[in-house]
Order: structure tokens, then C-alpha cells, then sequence
């Protein structure tokens, strides 16, 4: 991926916590063998994947791979330094460039301590356009840069 003076590659370590509901209480779930375990919690939402159409992606991302879209506050994502418009490039070593979107949430799932290679520089840019009769338009692109 190009890099430029707006653009970085970062890797980041996130640890999740358990959930708690309205009590405190730790939020159990079944895990593999049929018994329970705390949930946990990674503090982000994302969209993309090989699988999916990037024409309804809220964002207007300019490809397939898997992009941030929300960080909870004081969220274990958060701590870690995970940003709105991240593009996830890896999970614990994992490369996600052909992975569907519920892989990658199985991915994200299957591990307490995650190691996210991150790649910075997605922009979205807005203008007005007029021409010599008056008329305007507002044009919108997305780029990463």
C-alpha cells in the first residue's frame, strides 16, 4: 500500500474485557465446549469484507477490506489507539484482504489479546462545483490516501 506524508501503518495491542450488565454482573455465554465464559469485548464496530457490496458501506470506503467504523469510549479500543477509518490489514498475524465479514468477526472473537495491523489515511472530501450558467453541484470522493 502507497504510503505518504498523510498515510502511516501502525500495529496496535488490544486486550479485551468482560461485559457487564446494568448490575456489574459479568455477561456469560456459551463458549465451544458448551460451558460459560464472560464475554468480551473489543470496543469497536466495523464494516467490509470480501463478501460485502461497498456501495452501502455509510462511509463510502474505496474498496472490500475491513474498516472501523465506531470506537466506544474508554473502550479497550480506544486505549489501544484504534481509530474511526482505521483499515484492519491484519489480526494477530492473520492477513484479512480476502476474508468475508462474519470471518472476520469469528477472527475478532476467537482471541482475548488482539494484534491489529492498522493503516491510516482514509479521507472523505466534499466540494461545491458551478459552471459558467450558474448551475451547482456538490461532488463527494473517497480516497485512501
Amino acid at each position: 500500500m502507497p504510503s505518504s506524508p498523510h498515510t502511516q501503518t501502525v500495529q496496535l495491542q488490544l486486550e479485551k474485557v468482560p461485559e457487564r450488565d446494568s448490575h456489574g454482573q459479568r455477561v456469560m455465554v456459551k463458549d465451544s465446549a458448551g460451558g460459560l465464559a464472560p464475554k468480551l469485548l473489543t470496543g469497536f464496530r466495523f464494516a467490509g469484507g470480501i463478501d460485502q457490496d461497498r456501495q452501502y458501506c455509510p462511509y463510502g470506503y474505496p474498496d472490500c477490506g475491513i474498516y472501523v467504523t465506531h470506537v466506544y469510549s474508554g473502550s479497550p479500543a480506544e486505549k489501544a489507539g484504534l481509530r474511526v477509518h482505521d483499515k484492519i490489514l491484519q489480526v494477530n498475524g492473520n492477513n484479512l484482504a480476502f476474508l468475508g465479514h462474519a470471518q472476520v468477526a469469528a477472527l475478532l472473537n476467537r482471541e482475548t489479546q488482539l494484534s491489529l495491523l492498522v493503516h491510516r489515511g482514509f479521507q472523505r472530501f466534499t466540494t461545491q462545483l458551478s459552471d459558467s450558467l450558474g448551475s451547482e453541484a456538490r461532488v463527494s470522493a473517497s480516497v485512501l490516501l
